[in-house]
């Protein structure tokens, strides 16, 4: 990942495959979240800033493919003037949630 983890493909549900695409605003987060699945992003315009709960924030700009940080905290912020867009394909596990949101 991201964050130099081994990737681990969730081993007791079938698998499930789903792909999103994710717009963000200038000035607009995803908010504090973690995934719980292998999840691949790739940035099709923009640039996003993400913070890791690891203490390390990264830039990915267009054109960027990576796999996400795994059971980490993190929080996406486009501070650009366009928009973010990313495709991102979690590769889950059937009745599992791939991202959990961090309670206020």
């Amino acid at each position: 990942t991201v964050l130099d983890q081994p990737v681990k493909y969730p081993k007791k549900k079938p698998a499930q495959v789903s792909s999103s695409i994710v717009q963000l605003e200038p000035g607009q987060e995803t908010g504090w979240r973690k995934y719980n699945a292998p999840t691949y992003a790739y940035v099709l315009e923009g640039t996003i800033s993400v913070e890791y709960d690891a203490g390390v924030t990264k830039e990915y700009p267009a054109g960027t493919a990576l796999m996400e940080a795994e059971g980490v905290w993190q929080n996406g912020t486009n501070k650009g003037d366009q928009p973010v867009r990313m495709l991102l394909v979690n590769m889950g596990a059937k009745g599992v949630k791939n991202t959990v949101e961090r309670a206020p």
